[in-house]
């Protein structure tokens, strides 16, 4: 049986978003000897009526909102999110697929390491 990589998708939240995905990842795996960039993320969560997650990749600045509900499918869903910001930015689709494809799935939920990128999504 041929499974999937794992993800190389680095995921720091926010305890309250956390909290909603299930938690810290409890023993994350090591990085990529090679990351990309797309590989990690910042993220907020934005408590309203319908809850968002503002998303902030680390190496680029930018933004994706995405809806939270259901939380359970958040980590399949993202890519798209993801995919269709770079499309609409005209990002070539090689490129697209090459690291929306790498960052499918659940990958590691991580606590903040750098306050500063959680203010500038604040």
């Amino acid at each position: 049986m041929n499974q999937a990589p794992p993800s190389a998708l680095r995921f720091h939240a926010t305890a309250a978003l956390a909290a909603k995905l299930g938690g810290f990842t409890a023993n994350p795996a090591a990085p990529d000897a090679e990351p990309m960039p797309l590989d990690t993320w910042y993220a907020h969560l934005i408590r309203r009526r319908k809850p968002r997650v503002m998303v902030m990749n680390t190496a680029t600045l930018m933004t994706v909102i995405v809806p939270l509900a259901p939380a359970a499918t958040f980590f399949d869903r993202l890519p798209a999110y993801i995919a269709a910001q770079l499309d609409g930015l005209r990002i070539p689709h090689d490129f697209i697929h090459a690291h929306v494809d790498r960052i499918a799935g659940p990958g590691a939920v991580l606590k903040t390491a750098d306050r500063s990128m959680v203010g500038i999504l604040n």
